[in-house]
């Protein structure tokens, strides 16, 4: 008999309304911030948890973690107050690094909380 591999226990992604406003209200900002093309995402891991933002764009290739924090610095002063405090996760990945960058992995199939 083969031997399987363990298979991951999926996690489900949570979007409601807040998740969808910051995409929404990031989206636009990066857009008259000349970032036009960037794709945002977020979720949440459970229904009322912390919310995880990833934004792909090929401007953040070769970039240190500073710049391109530099690059998005005021983004956030698009969203409103009570969807800021709720995101804990910002993470700005090129494309390439999208697909092999351990962070943005976990962002694409989060690992369950044992908490």
């Amino acid at each position: 008999m083969a031997s399987r591999k363990p298979k991951k226990p999926s996690v489900r992604k949570f979007t409601d309304r807040e998740t969808r406003l910051l995409v929404r209200r990031v989206t636009d900002w990066l857009e008259a911030a000349g970032l036009a093309g960037a794709k945002a995402e977020a979720y949440r891991r459970e229904r009322h948890g912390g919310i995880r933002l990833r934004i792909t764009h090929e401007a953040f290739h070769n970039r240190s973690l500073a710049e391109r924090s530099d690059m998005v610095r005021d983004m956030m002063d698009s969203v409103p107050e009570d969807v800021d405090e709720m995101v804990f996760l910002i993470l700005l990945v090129s494309p390439k690094e999208a697909k092999r960058d351990p962070v943005s992995i976990e962002f694409d199939n989060p690992s369950p909380s044992y908490l």
